[in-house]
């Protein structure tokens, strides 16, 4: 439930715009492509066995009432990892997805060893082998690890090429200027070129080529920019970011006379912009502050679009354009995107923010009331305690200690006749232990509900207090005869509980599909 709430929120605008866009970009070498799949490496790390196998018997042909699948048997012609629960020669069986001969070699994985859980074979060579076999000797990060894959780039087994481009998409981009004078950037124009690359790697080739490229190189992205042709400009956000990485500030007017200006340009074209100016302002720092607001500020001419480049501006305390985001206010469709302008509004620290915000307010007092809504829910982002956190357990105010102190003393000034009467015949204090060491017996006081103690005889009614106590006697009930409430309580729990959630979440679930959900947000 917290979480289809917190998207709801995120669409919103989320709770506010510090610091809140696109960090992870600032630790990764593309942050305009992800990785495809876990690397061969992390599947290793999680899995307890790793063989190479080759296949002895191929699976049966599967009949009309088979039930599972069937599997086909291999035999482990080595081991990567997991020596000391399998060995060279041992058979085991596995789902295998398609048709091949008697003697192909697999790469397979498995878990929960005595009773191996195989992963699906997959198809290896000798080059895999090797790739396989030289991965534990590299570093965990940094330049020389990357050093190892760029021979990988486009290589002639997509397997490699694929795990390769992996490695790439998670290393830190500071790991990849470092790697500055590895790359080889005639060969990145090369791949730039090949229209069979995909547009994910062709992200991650421009943005290594922000980092090694020439101005020649410049000149080519420039021209790719302006060409206006879609198949050239794939991966455009990419393209964008690598040329302003290599032209500086002077490649602004360039990327504002060919992609801001145009009227024809089209809100994905523009977003790509977006990103890669968001990516400037938060990690290449070669663009100047001045000169990412001013083409950022073209965005709030375009109210469809406009809400996307508000964190940015308030990130970078772009507090000047106030009167223009206000404005704004009335030209918005959504909600969503008038929440947003309010957030803004409400991190200016200008007066004229303030004075926006109290004619927002007059006009329309439910995007205020929503705006303060989402910014009470801050998802863990902001230090700052919100005023109506309440404060946790362990966190007790004065009043409280002062009643658990005052319980506290309570309870010590009742604790040695209560001791000295169950003890026996023994002394009423604790300095003085009783002669009879096994009829001594341990007792410990506790401030919430009391626990039974075992193996402790004493008559049911039996005052335990001393006779000179001034304390009232306490008197023990017999608890065979009272009802087992806790016992009770216990089972309504565990019978209503389900039943509750299920219905909370059909509510919500229904609450999504029938639009209700939104309307009362937003």
């Amino acid at each position: 439930m917290f979480l289809l709430f917190a998207l709801f929120a995120g669409q919103a605008g989320g709770s506010s715009f510090a610091e809140r866009d696109t960090h992870a970009c600032s630790m990764m070498a593309c942050p305009f492509c992800s990785a495809v799949a876990a690397t061969f490496t992390e599947n290793i790390e999680t899995n307890q066995i790793v063989v190479f196998a080759k296949l002895v018997k191929p699976a049966p042909e599967i009949e009309d009432d088979d039930i599972f699948l069937p599997k086909a048997e291999l035999e482990i012609a080595s081991i990567q990892k997991g020596q000391e629960f399998v060995e060279v020669g041992m058979r085991f069986k596995a789902l295998l997805v398609g048709k091949y001969d008697v003697g192909q070699l697999f790469l397979v994985m498995g878990v929960d060893p005595p009773d191996t859980v195989w992963s699906t074979p997959l198809r290896a060579n000798q080059n895999l082998v090797d790739y396989i076999g030289k991965l534990e000797k590299l570093p965990r990060e940094g330049a020389e690890r990357l050093a190892f894959f760029l021979p990988y780039l486009e290589h002639e087994d997509d397997v490699l090429t694929y795990d390769a481009y992996d490695e790439f998409a998670r290393c830190k981009y500071e790991d990849l200027i470092e790697l500055k004078d590895r790359i080889d950037r005639k060969t990145l124009m090369e791949w730039i070129a090949n229209p069979d690359v995909p547009i994910n790697r062709r992200r991650l080739y421009f943005t290594m080529l922000g980092v090694c490229g020439t101005a020649e190189d410049a000149q080519e992205l420039e021209r790719l920019i302006r060409s206006g042709d879609r198949e050239q400009q794939a991966g455009l956000d990419a393209l964008v970011a690598s040329y302003l990485t290599l032209v500086g500030n002077p490649g602004m007017d360039v990327i504002d006379e060919c992609l801001l200006l145009p009227e024809e340009s089209d809100d994905l074209q523009l977003l790509s912009v977006k990103a890669a100016l968001t990516f400037h302002a938060m990690d290449v720092k070669v663009l100047s502050k001045d000169r990412v607001i001013k083409s950022l500020r073209m965005f709030l001419e375009r109210p469809a679009i406009a809400d996307a480049v508000l964190p940015d501006l308030s990130r970078l305390e772009d507090w000047g354009a106030a009167d223009r985001v206000a404005r704004l206010f009335d030209d918005l469709d959504t909600n969503f995107q008038k929440v947003m302008v309010v957030q803004f509004l409400q991190a200016c620290p200008t007066p004229e923010a303030k004075k926006h915000l109290s004619e927002i307010e007059e006009r329309a007092p439910e995007v205020i009331k929503r705006a303060k809504f989402l910014s009470d829910f801050d998802f863990g982002d902001s230090e700052e305690e919100s005023p109506s956190k309440p404060k946790l357990p362990s966190e007790p105010d004065s009043a409280v200690l002062g009643s658990l102190n005052q319980e506290s003393e309570q309870v010590t000034a009742l604790k040695t006749p209560v001791f000295s009467d169950i003890a026996g015949s023994g002394p009423s204090t604790q300095a003085d232990p009783p002669a009879d060491a096994e009829e001594t017996q341990t007792f410990t006081v506790l401030t919430g509900e009391p626990s039974p103690v075992e193996n402790v005889e004493i008559p049911v009614g039996r005052p335990v207090a001393s006779t000179d106590d001034p304390s009232p006697p306490v008197t023990v009930r017999d608890e065979s005869d009272a009802p087992a409430a806790g016992s009770f309580r216990l089972g309504v729990v565990v019978l209503t509980l389900p039943m509750i959630v299920s219905i909370g979440v059909f509510l919500l679930i229904w609450s999504v599909i029938s639009g209700w959900f939104e309307r009362l947000i937003f």
